[in-house]
């Protein structure tokens, strides 16, 4: 009798022991999940670009520079859990490849509820080996169809009351490609380039539901990746995009 009333009490310990465990574990989660710091991830990967080396030279140019701090990432399948990782933003420096519909979904959910993403050169080349996925181009704001060869050339500042291009002057890149992209609705241009004769659309702005995009087709490899203007021009598009949405 002893032994078993002993064994029944032993049980009750560890169902108390479980359950009390449990209830600090779910309220350490709870606490963990409210105290992160937001994070910008960084998405990279792709085909003839060096996608990653960019992606390094921009977060190590972002350090201090940004609110939220800036993670790489090569997984894909992350854009599908943006909110658990306590996403803020979105960079992308990314060609070729396929998203899934729930990638997509998730992507598209993610700006809308007001959320920013900023994409660079590739990402108007990306997801799109089956074919060009047009609610991917109807949320970056382009889609890219072809290019002339690399070389340099003048960039032309079209806007310069925008926030991200505000008293920039016109430059020069020394190695980049100018791509001719079919361009989406509701685009703020704010830099065009010149291909034989006809002006471009390079860099814009869009509002995505309640989020917001800043694309730049600059950034083909590291050579602009180290120049200034270029790199300011990104700062102030994430700050507008994903840090600052009210400016």
């Amino acid at each position: 009798m002893r032994k078993r009333f002993l064994t029944q009490l032993s049980l009750v310990s560890i169902i108390t022991c479980c359950c009390l465990f449990g209830a600090l574990y779910t309220a350490d989660c709870q606490a963990f999940q409210q105290n992160r710091q937001p994070v910008i991830y960084l998405l990279a990967g792709g085909n003839f670009h060096l996608t990653e080396e960019c992606a390094d030279l921009l977060i190590q140019y972002l350090q201090g520079k940004t609110r939220y701090p800036v993670k790489k990432t090569m997984v894909r399948y992350d854009l599908t859990r943006l909110d658990e990782l306590n996403a803020q933003g979105l960079i992308l420096i990314t060609q070729g490849g396929v998203l899934s519909d729930a990638e997509l979904q998730s992507l598209q959910a993610f700006v809308r509820s007001g959320k920013g993403v900023v994409g660079i050169h590739g990402a108007t080349d990306s997801f799109d080996d089956a074919g060009e996925v047009e609610a991917y181009t109807d949320l970056i704001g382009g889609w890219f169809q072809s290019h002339p060869p690399r070389g340099e050339f003048p960039v032309t500042v079209k806007n310069t009351s925008h926030p991200i291009t505000r008293e920039m002057k016109n430059f020069r890149v020394r190695y980049d490609e100018r791509y001719v992209m079919k361009l989406a609705d509701g685009l703020d241009v704010l830099l065009t380039v010149d291909v034989d004769g006809k002006e471009i659309p390079n860099t814009w702005t869009k509002d995505y539901g309640q989020g917001r995009v800043f694309y730049t087709g600059l950034g083909h490899d590291r050579t602009t990746f180290r120049n200034a203007t270029f790199l300011s021009m990104v700062v102030r598009g994430i700050k507008w995009a994903i840090e600052d949405p009210a400016q």
